[in-house]
Formats: C-alpha cells, sequence, structure tokens
C-alpha cells in the first residue's frame, strides 16, 4: 500500500512529488487514486498539484507544512540526490548579498524545463522556469550558475565595484570556481559577459 511506503521513504513534512513515487511498484493511476484517498483521510497533505507531505503539529499545536524553498529544491534542484538545477538571477544576487531588492518570484534554471522559459505558479509563489544551456550536474552547475550571474551582473547588483568585486570573489572562493571551470561552458554566453567580467574588474582573477 502507498501509505506505507511513504512511512517507510519520507520523514513527517517532507516534500514528495508524485511523479517520483513510481518506484512504489504501482501503477500511475493507482497512486493518483490513493494519494487523493490518503489526502481525505487526512494521512497526508497535498501542497499543490502533484506536491504532498506528512502532516507534522507543531509544538504550538498548529501544522507546519514544508518551505517553498524545500518545494522548489526537491521539484527541479535535486533528483534522487543528483544535482539537476539552480538559483539564478535576481534570487541568487539577493541571496549572495548583491541587492537588497526581494524578488517576488524565483528564477530556477533545471534539466526538468523543457523551454527556455515558463512561468509556474506554486501554490501562492510564482517561479520562472529556464532551460540549461547545457545539463546540470553536480560538476557544472556553480560554473553555469557564475555565468549566468556575470551575465546580468549590471542590472542585478546594487553595490559599488569594489564591494562587488570582493562579494564575487567570495563566491568564486567558496565553491572553488576557476576559469578552467568556466571555460567549456563561456561560448554558450553573450559578449556581454567578457565586458562584465571586464568592467567589475573580474577578468584577471578569474584567468589565473
Amino acid at each position: 500500500m502507498l501509505y506505507e511506503y511513504l512511512l517507510a521513504n519520507y520523514v513527517v513534512n517532507e516534500v514528495i512529488i508524485a511523479s517520483d513515487l513510481a518506484a512504489c511498484g504501482l501503477n500511475k493511476s493507482t497512486i493518483r487514486r490513493q494519494l487523493k484517498q490518503l489526502t481525505d483521510q487526512g494521512k497526508i497533505r497535498r501542497y499543490d498539484k502533484g506536491i504532498y507531505y506528512l502532516p507534522k503539529r507543531t509544538i504550538f499545536n498548529t501544522e507546519a507544512q514544508p518551505s517553498r524553498e524545500e518545494i522548489i529544491e526537491k521539484k527541479y534542484l535535486k533528483c534522487n540526490d543528483e544535482c539537476i538545477g539552480y538559483i539564478t538571477g535576481l534570487s541568487l544576487a539577493n541571496q549572495l548579498g548583491l541587492t537588497t531588492q526581494v524578488p517576488v518570484v524565483v528564477e530556477v534554471v533545471s534539466n526538468k524545463a523543457s523551454r527556455d522559459y515558463r512561468e509556474i505558479k506554486l501554490a501562492n509563489a510564482t517561479v520562472i522556469l529556464r532551460k540549461p544551456k547545457v545539463d546540470v550536474t553536480a560538476d557544472n552547475y556553480h560554473a553555469l550558475q557564475f555565468l549566468d550571474l556575470m551575465k546580468d551582473i549590471d542590472v542585478l547588483s546594487e553595490l559599488s565595484k569594489t564591494a562587488l568585486r570582493q562579494k564575487l570573489l567570495s563566491f568564486m572562493e567558496q565553491t572553488k570556481l576557476s576559469f578552467t571551470m568556466l571555460e567549456p561552458y563561456i561560448r554558450y554566453y553573450p559578449d556581454k559577459l567578457f565586458r562584465n567580467l571586464y568592467e567589475t574588474g573580474l577578468l584577471d582573477y578569474v584567468s589565473a
């Protein structure tokens, strides 16, 4: 039965993606039917279409649910613990402290995207899903993420040149990025990338 499989393979409040449940051995129609039955019985909760979780009560006797970030990671960034995507755009710039703007949408590049741009509603959030220039892997996602950022850094950052350069160098250091790692993917980006690398003072650093 599906419920026993969920209890054995998921912890409370962990994101359950319906399309990932094929491993339980049931066919798609049976999975859909049992997910609805379990939801109606209150044994699981439906976050959005195709997204569920095992409910958890908090110490305040309220019910917790997965965060938007957890949903996005499970749906678009990870698959069976393999990296298949990354956060980009204003969302990434905000995470790195390059801007104080809080994005109203989350931009994601993912192998699950079938086209260059798609806007998706995820409960009360909006996700912009983009197709990667090459398949995203654990080995290249930091390089692709950095190049995406540098392509649009002139419109994403609010920092002075010196402060921005330090933030970017810190990101490169933390992710162990080098020009050798970036080089295979640079050809997929417009010439604007080189201009932004030069104007931020990073060209000498990434070439080292």
